[in-house]
């Protein structure tokens, strides 16, 4: 297990179940991990891979779902944020099953094409 933390949250991590998790997924997106290098540090940190996302609407980068295989815990259970240039994403831990955590990441948005 590994310790993360941020804010006021405490993750400790199952960083190879996450990570084996992650490399059996196929890539969605091939453009979030340069979009706020914190976040994407921050999420390969619970072994996530930004680009996976595990729910999301492949036409919009706004809301997506991850998971990582762990535990968590917060003194007041409010969001994570990062910024950077003209940008401003929330990250919320929306559910924290037995050794399951549910990541959900507000505000990626991208120039369409």
């Amino acid at each position: 297990m590994e310790k993360v933390i941020r804010d006021d949250y405490v993750f400790d991590i199952d960083i190879e179940k996450t990570k084996s998790f992650y490399s059996d997924t196929p890539k969605i997106f091939d453009c979030l991990s340069e979009y706020l290098p914190e976040l994407t540090h921050f999420m390969a940190l619970l072994g996530i891979d930004i680009e996976k996302p595990v729910k999301y609407d492949p036409n919009d980068t706004y809301d997506l779902l991850y998971t990582t295989f762990g535990t968590v815990a917060s003194k007041n259970g409010y969001e994570l944020d990062f910024y950077g240039e003209d940008k401003f994403v929330s990250v919320v831990v929306i559910s924290a099953r037995k050794n399951s955590i549910t990541i959900e990441v507000f505000g990626i948005t991208l120039k369409k094409e």
